[in-house]
């Protein structure tokens, strides 16, 4: 039997606004002048992402002063702890709206669920989102929990691994993963061209998978996983904790440089198993540039990468579910391809690559 994914499901925060919409917002609660205003909208259009979804109501609201901006924003900013108190609220809601779906798409026994893992950059919390899943989905009392935090917009391969190597173990385990991001949370207010890219890519989702051996059913065997750590790149991607909120840091080398290493990792995840002219791929849509350079360096068009655009257009980077988000897309397409080349990226840069197998 083979470790696979026996099924997916996402979900997003009811409220959402259209990339135009935030574009104006945000410039009218950070007082921009017209110069900086128009550099945001230029930089918001450019994404060609359409829409987002957040877990607050004050995108909504006049100059973002509502429940936690407040009425002094952008003058006095809520700091850290009241983000992270905004998280402990809303993430576990969210990460059960996508773990219940997938529970209920899968079919089976709550009681036969013995392992749990959450994946989470945005905010911290213990107990953690996983062991408050075990009273809101009534999993077992005696359940195995795993947390794996802050590690960015691959987070997802990484959970991926862990619940394949769980299954391994033993045919019996389930594992419920669990990914759940509430990236809204941290909008910054200065000017600068990077907090600028960082307000207009990122967004809130969850999405879960129940993961296990069978022989047959399911959604996709995990064949091959596969992790690159590029040198000389710990500053080109960053995610740390400031006062006033998580800083994402960017730098202008990111597609150079997975333009330059993707294609090499693609063929050592392929390797004597599959040749890529037969899959289906599912990338990562970190940003524009990041998706149209590895569509360069791998040779493909975006009728192979059609599932992340989609993703990135509707939703953004919602961080660590967004590459479920995007297998989840990829199901709905016909004349499907038997495999699916997966690809993270996240900081560091580290690459993460899985290779799945269509269940027929």
């Amino acid at each position: 039997m083979t470790p696979s994914i026996l099924s997916l499901a996402t979900s997003v925060p009811e409220f959402n606004h259209s990339q135009t919409e935030y574009a104006q917002k945000l410039a009218q609660a950070h007082q921009f002048n017209s110069k900086s205003t128009h550099k945001q909208h230029v930089i918001f259009a450019a994404t060609t992402i359409t829409k987002r979804h957040s877990v607050l109501a004050d995108f909504g609201v006049p100059g973002l002063k509502g429940v936690l901006f407040g009425q002094q924003y952008p003058v006095v900013s809520p700091s850290t702890a009241r983000r992270n108190q905004a998280y402990i609220k809303e993430a576990p809601k969210l990460a059960y709206k996508s773990a219940k779906k997938a529970i209920d798409k899968w079919g089976g026994d709550v009681n036969d669920i013995t392992h749990i893992i959450s994946v989470s950059c945005t905010g911290f919390m213990a107990p953690g989102i996983e062991f408050l899943l075990i009273n809101d989905l009534g999993l077992s009392s005696s359940i195995s929990r795993l947390g794996i935090n802050f590690m960015g917009c691959f987070g997802a391969f990484n959970g991926i691994r862990t619940a394949k190597a769980i299954a391994q173990q033993n045919p019996e385990h389930r594992i419920l993963l669990v990914c759940t991001e509430l990236c809204s949370l941290h909008v910054q207010s200065d000017a600068s061209i990077n907090t600028m890219i960082s307000n207009a890519l990122f967004a809130d989702g969850s999405a879960s998978a129940i993961i296990g051996c069978v022989s047959s059913g399911g959604v996709f065997e995990i064949t091959v996983d596969k992790s690159l750590a590029l040198a000389d790149s710990r500053q080109d991607i960053t995610w740390e904790c400031g006062d006033y909120g998580y800083l994402m840091g960017l730098s202008k080398y990111v597609p150079a440089k997975l333009r330059k290493n993707i294609q090499p990792f693609v063929s050592a995840l392929v390797k004597n198993t599959v040749s890529p002219a037969e899959c289906d791929w599912a990338l990562h849509p970190g940003g524009k540039s990041i998706l149209a350079g590895v569509e360069k360096a791998c040779g493909l068009t975006h009728d192979h990468t059609q599932s992340s655009w989609h993703v990135f257009r509707q939703f953004g980077n919602m961080s660590s579910p967004t590459f479920l988000f995007v297998l989840e897309e990829l199901l709905k397409h016909k004349n499907a391809k038997p495999w699916v080349i997966g690809l993270g990226f996240g900081p560091g840069i580290s690459i993460e690559g899985v290779l799945l197998k269509r269940h027929v």
